[in-house]
């Protein structure tokens, strides 16, 4: 086991590697950006632990010691067994990954982020499924679910909740021919509202507010249809706050955190330990906690 001592000899013992690589203490402290000091402290208790000369000074600076550069040898194998096991194999990582989401979750597909991703894994191929409801999990194979609700198979296992906020947003047209809402209270009686069909089940908040307009003018249980009638200035929607994104006019009309929009991320358990699903979900939850900050 590991002990402090012993810790403190690993240290110096990459300290003498980098002397031997960047050719001299000075340079190998500047490389490193550790005080000269520090670093020959470090060598000279190291050289009292294995009772040895490690380093000797040539007229021009120091150098290795026939002994030292047989003790560096050592010190190379070790560390290239250590890039061995922690650089990734591609062969461990290879094969299908099957992603679903429901439609209008598509924000939390980056393509800068995925080609970074790819590069590290090649032999990794990603398969996307939007979809409007995971009643059909198994016939797909899903691997990684994203879903505005709890996953309906007993093959899924829950990893992360997360919330996304949300505020009004209207088209420019929209604002134009029918004018800036003053307030909620406004909004609801005077303008004319857009709805996600089965959004009042997701969120308490938004059932309390919905029951209150007077003019809803569309409906759809189709996220990206209501967004098409945003666009078209048919009405007012409720959207996640990322819409500000696409050119829509937030009437920041709701409060912080007073409207939420709350999903889940899972795995199916059939092949969340298999080395490409692991590190997928890793990247993937890493991926939504960006896109939400």
């Amino acid at each position: 086991m590991l002990d402090k001592r012993k810790l403190m000899q690993l240290q110096a013992s990459f300290y003498l590697l980098a002397v031997s690589e960047f050719g001299g203490k000075r340079k190998a402290s500047v490389a490193l950006g550790v005080a000269i000091d520090t670093l020959t402290k470090y060598i000279d208790d190291l050289e009292k632990d294995l009772g040895i000369v490690l380093l000797v000074n040539d007229g021009r600076g120091s150098v290795l010691s026939a002994k030292a550069i047989e003790y560096i040898q050592e010190i190379k194998k070790i560390e290239n067994e250590y890039a061995d096991v922690t650089t990734p194999k591609l062969d461990d990582y290879s094969g299908p990954v099957n992603v679903g989401m429901r439609f209008g979750m598509r924000f939390l597909v980056q393509g800068k982020n995925i080609k970074d991703f790819l590069n590290i894994y090649p032999n990794i191929q990603l398969n996307s499924y939007f979809i409007s409801r995971f009643s059909n999990l198994e016939d797909l194979a899903i691997d990684i679910g994203l879903d505005y609700d709890p996953p309906l198979s007993v093959d899924m296992e829950i990893l992360e909740e997360f919330d996304i906020d949300c505020q009004f947003y209207a088209s420019g047209s929209y604002i134009e021919r029918y004018g800036h809402p003053k307030d909620l209270a406004d909004l609801l009686e005077n303008h004319k509202l857009l709805n996600k069909i089965n959004l009042d089940n997701q969120n308490k908040e938004w059932k309390k507010i919905i029951k209150k307009a007077k003019h809803i003018c569309y409906q759809s249980n189709n996220i990206l249809f209501i967004k098409e009638m945003l666009r078209g200035g048919v009405g007012i929607g409720l959207m996640p706050v990322y819409y500000k994104d696409e050119g829509f006019v937030d009437l920041n009309i709701l409060n912080p955190n007073q409207v939420k929009l709350h999903f889940y991320l899972y795995v199916n358990k059939k092949t969340k330990n298999t080395n490409r699903i692991k590190v997928f979900t890793e990247f993937y939850k890493k991926l939504i906690e960006s896109s939400l900050e």
